[in-house]
């Protein structure tokens, strides 16, 4: 009788998460992914991890690197300007910093608007620039908060 509530008490806890798999310090558990994925529902975590070379550490680097609005501003100031060859450069290197960190959306955003700039489609960039500058405020914010509570 006692082995069966051994069992029955083992498989409540493996069924409430109250025992997770060990994993190293720098690997997400599974309440950090799951904690993740709530408040950075903008994020892949797997891609980001992948670009990141399964790093967590390193991926809090970038995530933190990422929330830096000074990008922000040289991109609004270039699009203010309509100055589309630096507008080109700075929204390449957002699509391929929001890629590095799982932020596959506005990557993709980033990405259509650089190929405006590159075409000189100045109507494509002023109807869908407010769009990607909002994208990427959302994406900066969902980090902030992740990165309030996560230990880098």
């Amino acid at each position: 009788m006692a082995t069966y509530k051994k069992v029955r008490a083992e498989i409540a806890k493996y069924l409430s998460g109250a025992e997770e798999e060990p994993v190293s310090a720098d690997e997400f558990n599974n309440r950090e992914k799951e904690n993740f994925a709530k408040i950075c529902p903008d994020l892949d975590l797997e891609t980001g991890l992948k670009y990141c070379m399964g790093s967590k550490e390193f991926l809090l680097q970038m995530l933190t690197t990422f929330t830096d609005e000074k990008k922000s501003y040289k991109i609004q100031e270039k699009f203010d300007a309509q100055d589309w060859k630096g507008y080109q450069i700075l929204v390449h290197a957002l699509k391929s910093t929001a890629m590095s960190i799982g932020a596959a959306t506005l990557s993709e955003a980033a990405k259509e608007l650089e190929f405006a700039a590159k075409n000189k489609d100045a109507k494509k960039i002023l109807a869908n620039h407010a769009d990607l500058m909002a994208t990427y405020k959302k994406v900066r914010e969902e980090i902030a908060e992740y990165l309030s509570g996560a230990s880098i």
